[in-house]
């Protein structure tokens, strides 16, 4: 049994967050541009234009900006709080 200093360990549990927090906006950015690409160019050619963003920036390039700007749970909170607020 190793005994591991309270520093060690410390970056030990950093670097596992790090890694979650990484994957998160990793999986995030990648269904924003699915969305962007795929999604929405489908769902415009079978309903036509559905329905504009009642915002300035775009729910995308918002999450896009938070994402860049605060840690991965702020930013997912932030994220839900502008769509259910454009989308309700």
């Amino acid at each position: 049994m190793t005994n591991k200093t309270i520093s060690e360990q410390t970056t030990n549990k950093a670097n596992k967050t790090n890694k979650t927090n990484n994957f998160l906006k990793l999986f995030i950015r990648g269904y924003r541009r699915i969305r962007e690409l795929i999604l929405d160019p489908l769902l415009y050619s079978a309903f036509g234009a559905v329905s504009q963003c009642k915002y300035d920036e775009s729910c995308s390039h918002y999450a896009e900006r938070m994402l860049s700007e605060h840690a991965t749970i702020p930013a997912l909170g932030k994220i839900v709080r502008r769509i259910w607020s454009c989308h309700s």
